[in-house]
Order: C-alpha cells, then sequence, then structure tokens
C-alpha cells in the first residue's frame, strides 16, 4: 500500500489505532459467515465430527480475503469524515 496519495498527498497511515477498525470489520465478517454456515449446517442437519475445523478455516479465510476491502472502506469513512487530509494542513473542524 502506499503511504501517501499520489493525487493530494495525504498520508494513509496516521497512526497506529488506524488498522483496529478493517481488524474488527473483517473479524466480524468472517465470524458471521462461519455462524451463518453452522446455522445452515444445524438447520439441514448436515453437521458431523470436526466440521468445527471446517468452520474455524472459513472464518479465517474470510477474515484474510476480506482485510483488504475492510481496510480500504476505513480509509474512505476516514476520507467522508475529515478524518485524513494532507501533511501541512490542520484537521478541518
Amino acid at each position: 500500500m502506499h503511504e501517501k496519495c499520489p493525487s493530494c498527498q495525504a498520508v494513509y497511515d496516521r497512526d497506529g489505532g488506524l488498522w483496529t477498525g478493517p481488524v474488527v470489520t473483517s473479524y466480524s465478517f468472517g465470524t458471521l459467515g462461519a455462524f451463518a454456515l453452522w446455522i445452515w449446517m444445524f438447520m439441514t442437519d448436515r453437521d458431523f465430527d470436526g466440521s468445527e475445523y471446517m468452520l474455524m478455516a472459513i472464518a479465517a479465510v474470510v477474515c484474510l480475503g476480506t482485510y483488504r476491502y475492510a481496510k480500504s472502506s476505513w480509509l474512505w469513512l476516514l476520507y467522508r469524515t475529515n478524518r485524513v487530509f494532507p501533511d501541512g494542513q490542520e484537521p478541518p473542524v
């Protein structure tokens, strides 16, 4: 990922806590996906021994697969709420 925006020179990674929002978002997607699959397996009587490992693996894949999109969505949200601005400028009030 680039450190600055090529057009407006805004720094993307302003503080150490910037990653927290995307991690929580992608973790939520993984958890909801695994939970929905578990509900479907339970309702259709397709539960089997060791299915919890499959659900954990699916949750991990979904978490890793959605992190990049969660990060870009989080940056867009910060930009729309005026929390991302070019260096040298004061944050808008």
